[in-house]
Protein backbone atom coordinates (compact mmCIF):
# COMPACT_ATOMS: atom_id res chain seq x y z
CA UNK A 1 0.00 0.00 0.00
CA UNK A 2 1.65 3.68 -1.07
CA UNK A 3 2.02 5.80 1.77
CA UNK A 4 -0.90 8.44 2.52
CA UNK A 5 0.22 12.12 2.33
CA UNK A 6 -1.31 13.63 5.37
CA UNK A 7 -0.37 16.96 4.58
CA UNK A 8 -3.75 19.46 3.48
CA UNK A 9 -2.30 21.09 0.15
CA UNK A 10 -1.62 24.45 0.41
CA UNK A 11 -4.09 27.51 -1.41
CA UNK A 12 -2.64 29.75 -3.94
CA UNK A 13 -3.02 32.23 -1.68
CA UNK A 14 -1.32 29.99 1.08
CA UNK A 15 1.91 29.50 -1.31
CA UNK A 16 2.17 32.74 -2.34
CA UNK A 17 2.90 33.42 1.31
CA UNK A 18 5.08 31.30 2.14
CA UNK A 19 6.67 32.55 -0.78
CA UNK A 20 7.01 35.98 1.25
CA UNK A 21 8.42 34.51 3.98
CA UNK A 22 11.82 33.68 1.85
CA UNK A 23 12.32 37.69 2.18
CA UNK A 24 10.36 39.02 5.24
CA UNK A 25 10.51 42.78 5.17
CA UNK A 26 11.56 42.88 1.17
CA UNK A 27 8.55 41.48 -0.66
CA UNK A 28 4.99 42.10 -0.78
CA UNK A 29 2.02 40.85 -2.50
CA UNK A 30 0.90 42.93 -5.15
CA UNK A 31 -1.58 40.32 -6.81
CA UNK A 32 -3.52 37.34 -5.46
CA UNK A 33 -4.65 34.27 -7.14
CA UNK A 34 -8.41 34.17 -7.88
CA UNK A 35 -10.56 32.45 -5.47
CA UNK A 36 -13.42 29.85 -6.59
CA UNK A 37 -16.87 31.15 -7.47
CA UNK A 38 -18.15 30.80 -3.99
CA UNK A 39 -15.20 32.42 -2.77
CA UNK A 40 -13.29 29.31 -1.40
CA UNK A 41 -9.84 29.11 -1.84
CA UNK A 42 -8.68 27.44 -5.04
CA UNK A 43 -6.03 24.30 -4.25
CA UNK A 44 -5.50 22.40 -7.34
CA UNK A 45 -2.02 22.18 -8.81
CA UNK A 46 -1.57 22.33 -12.45
CA UNK A 47 1.32 23.68 -14.43
CA UNK A 48 -1.15 26.48 -15.42
CA UNK A 49 -2.10 28.10 -12.29
CA UNK A 50 -1.43 31.60 -10.38
CA UNK A 51 1.15 32.00 -8.97
CA UNK A 52 3.32 30.16 -10.99
CA UNK A 53 4.84 26.93 -9.32
CA UNK A 54 8.15 27.89 -10.68
CA UNK A 55 7.67 31.65 -8.15
CA UNK A 56 9.81 29.48 -5.29
CA UNK A 57 12.96 29.02 -7.62
CA UNK A 58 12.79 32.82 -9.49
CA UNK A 59 12.79 34.10 -5.73
CA UNK A 60 15.46 31.82 -4.77
CA UNK A 61 17.87 32.89 -7.85
CA UNK A 62 17.00 36.50 -7.32
CA UNK A 63 17.93 36.10 -3.89
CA UNK A 64 21.15 34.15 -4.76
CA UNK A 65 21.95 37.03 -7.27
CA UNK A 66 21.97 39.92 -5.38
CA UNK A 67 23.93 37.86 -2.30
CA UNK A 68 26.64 37.04 -4.92
CA UNK A 69 26.77 39.51 -7.67
CA UNK A 70 24.78 42.52 -6.32
CA UNK A 71 21.81 44.02 -7.74
CA UNK A 72 24.04 45.69 -11.53
CA UNK A 73 24.83 41.85 -12.15
CA UNK A 74 24.41 42.59 -15.91
CA UNK A 75 20.42 42.19 -16.71
CA UNK A 76 19.90 39.28 -14.07
CA UNK A 77 18.03 40.69 -11.39
CA UNK A 78 16.33 43.61 -13.07
CA UNK A 79 14.69 40.44 -15.33
CA UNK A 80 13.69 38.34 -12.47
CA UNK A 81 12.44 41.51 -10.56
CA UNK A 82 10.38 42.51 -13.72
CA UNK A 83 8.87 38.45 -13.99
CA UNK A 84 7.81 38.10 -10.38
CA UNK A 85 5.04 40.63 -10.13
CA UNK A 86 3.09 39.04 -13.48
CA UNK A 87 4.16 35.18 -12.86
CA UNK A 88 4.13 35.38 -8.94
CA UNK A 89 2.37 38.62 -7.78
CA UNK A 90 4.97 39.76 -5.85
CA UNK A 91 7.27 42.69 -5.77
CA UNK A 92 10.31 42.74 -3.58
CA UNK A 93 11.78 45.78 -2.81
CA UNK A 94 15.59 45.80 -4.15
CA UNK A 95 16.71 48.23 -2.16
CA UNK A 96 15.59 46.56 1.34
CA UNK A 97 16.86 42.90 0.43
CA UNK A 98 20.29 44.64 -0.48
CA UNK A 99 20.15 46.16 3.05
CA UNK A 100 19.15 42.89 4.54
CA UNK A 101 21.54 40.58 2.79
CA UNK A 102 23.87 43.23 3.84
CA UNK A 103 22.70 42.68 7.54
CA UNK A 104 23.03 39.13 7.20
CA UNK A 105 19.58 37.90 6.40
CA UNK A 106 18.36 36.12 8.80
CA UNK A 107 15.95 33.56 6.76
CA UNK A 108 17.72 31.53 3.80
CA UNK A 109 15.48 30.88 1.11
CA UNK A 110 16.03 27.09 0.59
CA UNK A 111 14.23 26.81 4.07
CA UNK A 112 11.10 27.62 2.50
CA UNK A 113 8.58 25.05 1.14
CA UNK A 114 6.11 25.26 -1.43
Amino acid sequence: MAPQNSETPLTRAQRQDALLNMFPGTAKVILRPRTNPDGSEIVTISDYEFPDLRCKRRLKNLYQAMRLCGRDYGRHVADIQLDLPTFCGIEVDLDALEKAIGNGFGTSPSSVQQ
